[in-house]
């Protein structure tokens, strides 16, 4: 029989903890460092500023929770998430970090064009989502639409590994991703309506630097006319958790026009 001393067990964690964190420091770091670089023992945090965040969720997926799905559930879980590491790798716009959190994930870019990159990442999975997988999801279940839900958020973050080893080979510890941008992105991902992108002021601003860039990311092709794209969501603006105004997107990219928008911001930003 397991006996645990509770109040024994908690004051001596609460007393390793605050040994723990008198050595702590800060260190500024102008990337995103790999978790293998990232320290274990030593109180060391790292500082990264303008770092964007993207966080991608699945709507509905709690429908299939019980034993009748639970094949189609795994088969769904799969294709959504492997589809979504596969776009965050591209080449194009890949990623500096990725992790998948459940039924979706999340990735970070710390460079000039971060949030651009995010951006075309974003629309890119949405439109797989709504070209592929929204038809072959619904041949699997009758009557059950998958969707995405994404926020996208810029500012500082603090990593570090935490944790602690064990006796044997395996490690009991993670990178943690501490700030607004990371908490922004998984707030506006789980209020984004269905196929639906949310961003934060900040990374609203980024897709007008160079000028040139509102062309093929703020209006829309010729298709629809070229309206604005985006939607200031004033429910959201400066209210309780966000500090600054939100807007958002419906659009997927364009048959007709997508292919040519795309490699049009890639050339600019890579000029």
């Amino acid at each position: 029989m397991i006996i645990l001393d509770l109040w024994e067990t908690l004051e001596q964690i609460f007393k390793d903890q605050r040994e723990k964190i008198q050595d702590i420091e800060v260190r500024e770091t102008e990337k995103i460092p790999s978790e293998i670089d990232l320290n274990l023992e030593i109180g060391r945090w790292y500082r990264i500023r303008n770092v964007v965040s993207l966080y991608v969720d699945m709507k509905g997926s709690t429908q299939l929770s019980n034993d009748r799905y639970i094949k189609t559930s795994a088969k769904m879980y799969e294709i959504f998430t492997g589809s979504l590491i596969k776009i965050l790798k591209k080449e194009e716009f890949k990623a500096h970090f990725i992790d998948i959190k459940g039924d979706g994930g999340f990735a970070l870019w710390k460079e000039k064009y971060g949030s651009v990159k995010a951006l075309l990442a974003a629309v890119t999975f949405k439109t797989y989502v709504e070209k592929y997988l929204k038809n072959f999801i619904g041949e699997l279940i009758d009557g059950w639409e998958i969707a995405s839900k994404i926020g996208i958020a810029k500012g500082e973050v603090l990593v570090k590994r935490v944790g602690e080893r064990n006796r044997g080979d395996k490690k009991y510890n993670w990178a943690v991703w501490a700030g607004k941008p990371v908490n922004y992105s998984a707030k506006l991902s789980d209020l984004a309506e269905a196929d639906t992108v949310l961003v934060t002021e900040k990374v609203f601003e980024d897709f007008s630097y160079p000028k040139e860039l509102e062309e093929y990311l703020i209006f829309s092709c010729e298709c629809s006319g070229k309206t604005i794209l985006w939607t200031g969501r004033e429910d959201l603006n400066n209210k309780n958790f966000f500090e600054e105004n939100v807007w958002e997107l419906k659009s997927c990219w364009c048959e007709r026009h997508g292919k040519k928008y795309l490699n049009k911001v890639l050339e600019i930003i890579n000029r």
